[in-house]
């Protein structure tokens, strides 16, 4: 299966516009005409040369962003060595930034299974038209005194029979926030977030189209705020999902997490369960560590080394108030000055980080005791 491309009018963009056209045949055919009904494209030869097509072909047609919203009625006709020998008709919904799928069927017969349009006798017709309107491949009906075929049903408010836009079988006035397009009839109402006007019978903001998912229609112009991203964080004009490279919540200015974070919640940068880590400190597997290791409470990390008050703290010692001491919760001997002893000399004697003993006469220190 081969895939043309035909960029039939101007307006291709990233994120393209147009109809994904799969065309079934029986393989004998050399060459298709495909064409859209009214002023959308002329009747156009794919491939330019003749040659055996494959029992399905696809050709891909891209149309401007104005024709969003709108059915199109597309014709396809077989040829072999030149000459015409099957057609058939289908329409599609063109959806902004889209590739709508459209399946054609030459075959002899029109049915259901490959007719998206109107049976009119073997004839796969679009559908759309007052003289033979219907879907699903059902048998065509002429619409009758003023309605109008929308849909694929017969209906009394149309493109041919309303100036304004359709609401349901209602003609109504376009006005902001309800936009109708003339080609297609039906009314859209707008989401006065993202849009200000209507635009070409489209919700747009300013002169443009309407603002994206996220973003907010401010004074004409689309931007990224409060109340069109609460749940996530603005990047210039664009709001994104908060993530450890753009943190942030409430619209606020997205910020990338450092070194010492591994998450964002709530819109702040995190280690773990906790807070970012201290400075010097960088967040590994949810832990705070400097150097390869945890700093212990009171300590700074500089240079990757955990120090207090600019010195690193000794066995048996804790960082209170920017300096190293010995106290019951760091020594598990006994202290002499804020230097932690063993506990179990006659010169120092003691344990569970009380004040040193000096054992006297005969006593010994046993235990931590002088006996």
């Amino acid at each position: 299966m081969r895939t043309f491309a035909l960029a039939l009018l101007l307006g291709c963009t990233s994120s393209p516009t147009g109809i994904f056209l799969t065309v079934q045949s029986d393989g004998s055919l050399t060459q298709l005409e495909i064409e859209a009904v009214g002023d959308v494209f002329p009747a156009t030869l794919v491939p330019e040369v003749e040659t055996v097509l494959e029992p399905e072909e696809t050709v891909t047609l891209l149309l401007p962003r104005e024709r969003a919203g709108t059915e199109v009625a597309v014709m396809v006709t077989g040829l072999r060595d030149g000459a015409p020998v099957i057609s058939a008709a289908a329409t599609v919904e063109v959806v902004a930034g889209q590739l709508a799928e459209l399946t054609i069927s030459l075959t002899d017969d029109c049915t259901p299974e490959n007719c998206n349009g109107c049976c009119e006798g073997d004839v796969c017709q679009a559908g759309n038209s007052v003289t033979a309107c219907g879907s699903s491949g059902d048998a065509c009906t002429r619409c009758v005194d003023a309605q109008s075929c929308r849909g694929g049903a017969c209906t009394e408010c149309g493109p041919d029979t309303c100036s304004g836009c359709c609401d349901g079988d209602v003609c109504a006035e376009v006005a902001y926030p309800r936009c109708g397009l003339s080609a297609d009839g039906r009314c859209m109402t707008c989401d006065p977030t993202r849009s200000d006007g209507c635009n070409g019978g489209l919700c747009g903001c300013g002169g443009g189209d309407q603002c994206d998912v996220g973003q907010a229609c401010v004074g004409g112009l689309c931007t990224c705020n409060a109340e069109s991203c609460p749940m996530g964080c603005c990047a210039g004009n664009v709001c994104v999902a908060a993530s450890v490279s753009s943190c942030g919540t409430g619209g606020a200015m997205c910020a990338s997490c450092d070194a010492a974070s591994d998450r964002c919640a709530d819109g702040a940068c995190g280690c773990g369960d906790g807070p970012s880590c201290g400075p010097g400190e960088t967040c590994e597997g949810g832990t705070c560590t400097c150097g390869g290791r945890t700093c212990r409470s009171g300590e700074t990390c500089v240079a990757g080394s955990c120090l207090c008050g600019g010195a690193s703290c000794g066995p048996g010692q804790r960082c209170i108030g920017g300096m190293c001491r010995c106290d019951a919760m760091s020594c598990r001997g006994c202290c002499r000055g804020n230097r932690c002893r063993m506990g179990n000399s006659r010169m120092d004697c003691g344990r569970g980080g009380v004040m040193c003993q000096r054992c006297m006469g005969p006593r010994m220190c046993i235990d931590g005791a002088c006996e």
